[in-house]
């Protein structure tokens, strides 16, 4: 096995010198240390290992080729092919290594379901990956999704998504009991994919029919830079203008489908001339907001009020990063002093609309990632979201997630290996070493698999 990393670390003991316009190479002295470290055997299945991956990966392979070993060293190898009954011997042993007793190549097994449509998923796919069409990904959810996985999905070509028991507790609940409102809290250590499981539940909503209510993540909108004004309504709370327009946009892009056949149920003012009227399409509160920002966060409320009160079309309530709302918060007023969370409106807007939800359920999402004091803190439900955080959110159902299990993360190897980012053939040995590695956990086997 030699996938790019391996390479680069193979190729890091530079002792050459650096040309200007070319990669430093290895060096005869550095080289020379490697093959007095290596037995011939070593050595050929180097070389052998070496020679698959550049036939693999022929554009990334001719950007290393300085890294090619001198002369010296093929002759070697020359010498070494020269008596077949090495070769055949080595031969012999690496294919053995391969085909240890119950070291199956992951490659051949089946990572991928054929069902795309999460309304349709059942136990019997569990650890399986499925694609995402991607028109349903840009409208859905290339907005908020971790940085890491949208690179992936960016290098791929392509969205998949692990099937795991989490989201399909949750999928489930939804399916049984559709026109009644439950909450779920979604927890767990970092990295373990809490994101995307509210991804996949997302998804389900959305091919269900739901109004999707989407805050990609409540850290990033109580830690803001951008600027703040004073309330009209009230001069001790804040307004956030480009907050507002930028969500307001999301929903829209998510909801496009849906909201011509919404309507507002009173009657609104927009300073001394713009009026919204009963009855008139819900679309156009969020017109009034992205074309007059000075009114986006009053349109944040307006909208949510509308649709926390919807009782004819069931809403997905999805928020990640929760307990944002319920700790240190960085925004600065126009003085320039630190803000209570307390005094953002937008704030107060959605956890009003959870308490006022009559069809739907809401799904919320805990994360560690981007706080001030994280270092502090666990990551359970009560050292996070604290008393008034669980209060808001009461009854609710505690849902956790963990690292991969055994079937998973053979499931994402397959998955990487399919993509190239991982090469070579992978005994059961190798196999337990990753997972000991990254201890099963997504983030930690998506860096150690990431090639760039």
């Amino acid at each position: 096995m030699m996938s790019m990393r391996l390479w680069n670390a193979f190729a890091s003991r530079r002792t050459g010198n650096m040309s200007r316009n070319r990669t430093p190479g290895l060096g005869k002295s550095g080289w020379s240390v490697i093959r007095a470290r290596m037995s011939s055997r070593d050595l050929f299945c180097a070389i052998l290992s070496i020679k698959s991956w550049a036939l693999e990966n022929p554009y990334t392979a001719a950007r290393f080729v300085d890294y090619i070993p001198p002369m010296s060293l093929s002759l070697r190898l020359r010498r070494l092919a020269a008596n077949r009954s090495i070769v055949q011997t080595l031969c012999t042993s690496v294919e053995a290594e391969k085909s240890d007793d119950g070291a199956d190549l992951p490659w051949k097994r089946p990572y991928l379901t054929k069902e795309s449509d999460p309304l349709n998923h059942s136990t019997s796919d569990l650890s399986f990956l499925y694609q995402i069409p991607s028109t349903e990904y840009k409208a859905l959810l290339s907005h908020g999704l971790p940085r890491s996985y949208r690179t992936e999905v960016e290098n791929f070509g392509q969205a998949g998504l692990l099937i795991r028991r989490p989201a399909m507790k949750i999928i489930k609940k939804l399916q049984d009991t559709k026109n009644e409102v439950h909450r779920f809290l979604i927890n767990g250590p970092d990295g373990c994919g809490k994101s995307l499981t509210l991804a996949h539940v997302m998804h389900f909503g959305f091919k269900a029919g739901w109004l999707i209510v989407h805050l990609p993540s409540a850290l990033q909108l109580v830690h803001s830079s951008k600027p703040v004004r004073h309330s009209y309504h009230n001069p001790t709370q804040y307004d956030q203008p480009d907050e507002s327009v930028t969500w307001l946009k999301t929903f829209r892009t998510m909801n496009s489908h849906l909201l011509n056949d919404m309507t507002t149920c009173s009657k609104y003012t927009w300073g001394k001339k713009d009026v919204t009227h009963v009855g008139d399409p819900l679309g156009s509160v969020i017109d009034q907001g992205i074309q007059k920002p000075v009114h986006a966060t009053d349109a944040v409320g307006v909208l949510l009020k509308e649709v926390a009160l919807q009782d004819n079309r069931p809403i997905l309530f999805a928020v990640d990063d929760f307990n944002g709302f319920f700790g240190l918060c960085s925004v600065r007023d126009p003085d320039g002093n630190k803000i209570a969370v307390e005094n953002l409106r937008v704030r107060g807007h959605f956890l009003r609309a959870l308490k006022a939800m009559k069809c739907g359920s809401a799904v919320m999402a805990l994360s560690r990632s981007g706080m001030l004091n994280e270092k502090k803190l666990g990551f359970s439900p009560g050292a996070l979201l604290r008393k008034e955080g669980l209060a808001a959110i009461t009854p609710h159902v505690n849902v956790r997630v963990d690292g991969y299990n055994e079937d998973e993360i053979i499931s994402m190897i397959n998955y990487y290996a399919s993509k190239n980012w991982l090469t070579g053939g992978y005994t059961k040995e190798k196999l337990e070493e990753i997972a000991f590695l990254t201890q099963k956990n997504p983030i930690a086997l998506r860096k150690l698999c990431d090639p760039y």
